[in-house]
């Protein structure tokens, strides 16, 4: 494009806007003298009033004049101001279509590179493939135009080697929590917060081995208090009194019973 540029005349310096400044600021510091500290009484409420809309009538005549020459004055700008977002509207048109073409172009050649990128994760992930997708250590900025195919490539199986020296490290451990670690790390792909859980899978079965190991021996000491009461029961001897019905032949076996048994009797017949 040719180069083009605005050009203005050299402007006039503008005079400034001349009127009798002086008079009126004499005449109505005289005017309005007698309002100063004035006090107003009950009875003149209404001359209050008309004083009132006698200043604010003069203040209006005053700024209108204010507002007329700044119209006048501003007309040239206006004009000016027109014709420039003019020529800025004949800007845009082509500019938009231009800017549409390019992005179309850029996102062309993202896609392209998203295609090698690809390319590349799939030719080193190998085993790895269904643990760790290319969305886990996707870099947004690769799609970079700054960015260069040679050091994503670079980047891609470092992060690869990394995955596989950390899952190594992890069955290292012998973990019996080490399905659960595997699955933290593929999670965040830290080997910080995989130790972290570690510990905390590792402190809840120590709390929980040792609320079964308390509640076992609770359940011993209930069973040991149990069986001291039903010895106690069972070593305890009642005094029962008896009337039967019994042969000669039946009495002396039953002595012989009680007597082999150690049983303490008091009978007339016996």
């Amino acid at each position: 494009m040719s180069n083009t540029e605005l050009k203005i005349n050299r402007m006039q310096e503008l005079e400034p806007i001349e009127f009798n400044y002086e008079e009126i600021k004499k005449e109505l510091a005289i005017q309005l003298q007698k309002y100063q500290n004035i006090v107003f009484e009950e009875k003149d409420i209404q001359e209050a009033k008309k004083t009132r809309a006698d200043l604010n009538r003069l203040k209006k005549q005053v700024n209108d004049k204010k507002i007329e020459v700044k119209k006048d004055f501003m007309k040239p700008y206006a004009d000016f101001e027109t014709k420039i977002k003019e020529i800025i509207a004949m800007i845009d048109n082509p500019c938009a279509e231009i800017d549409k073409q390019i992005k179309a172009f850029e996102e062309k050649q993202k896609e392209i590179k998203k295609n090698k990128i690809k390319k590349i994760y799939e030719e080193n992930v190998k085993g790895l493939k269904e643990i760790l997708s290319l969305q886990k250590i996707w870099n947004e900025k690769w799609l970079n135009s700054t960015c260069k195919i040679r050091d994503i490539e670079l980047e891609i199986l470092g992060k690869i080697d990394k995955v596989k020296t950390d899952l190594k490290a992890i069955e290292e451990m012998q973990s019996e929590f080490e399905v659960q670690l595997k699955d933290k790390y593929l999670l965040t792909l830290d080997l910080t917060s995989v130790m972290q859980e570690k510990a905390r899978l590792e402190k809840i079965k120590e709390m929980t081995e040792s609320k079964k190991a308390k509640k076992k021996e609770d359940e011993q000491q209930e069973e040991r208090v149990e069986n001291v009461f039903d010895n106690i029961i069972k070593n305890t001897k009642t005094k029962i009194r008896l009337t039967l019905e019994i042969t000669e032949e039946q009495k002396m076996q039953l002595a012989k019973w009680l007597i082999q048994n150690e049983i303490s009797y008091e009978s007339e017949e016996i």
